[in-house]
């Protein structure tokens, strides 16, 4: 006997339904999984040589956003302005950590 398309249908939707659930389960844990590693990473990046090198990578973007805005001001001169005092506080951000980390050490 052929099934009504009303059952058919239910039918589908009972599989789709299940489908998303395995999906679902499946991000869930990849999330978790993400989250973990970027906790882990995180931790990683926050002690002494790690940070100091990211740090020191983080200057040499402020340097290249200084340079950005310089060039920029040549076209309009406000927004060259913004973007320069934007590299310039990055540049000092970037410099104090690695002076404070440096004494961090240095005091140990």
């Amino acid at each position: 006997m052929k099934k009504s398309v009303v059952e058919k249908t239910s039918e589908h939707i009972l599989k789709f339904n299940q489908e998303l659930d395995r999906q679902r389960e499946g991000q869930k844990e990849f999330l978790q999984q993400q989250a973990e590693k970027r906790k882990v990473w995180l931790e990683k990046i926050t002690q002494g040589e790690n940070l100091i090198r990211y740090s020191k990578w983080g200057v040499k973007a402020g340097y290249a956003v200084l340079a950005g805005g310089l060039l920029t001001s040549v076209f309009s001169p406000w927004r060259g302005l913004g973007i320069m005092a934007v590299g310039g506080l990055s540049l000092a951000s970037n410099l104090w950590h690695i002076r404070r980390l440096q004494n961090k050490e240095r005091s140990k």
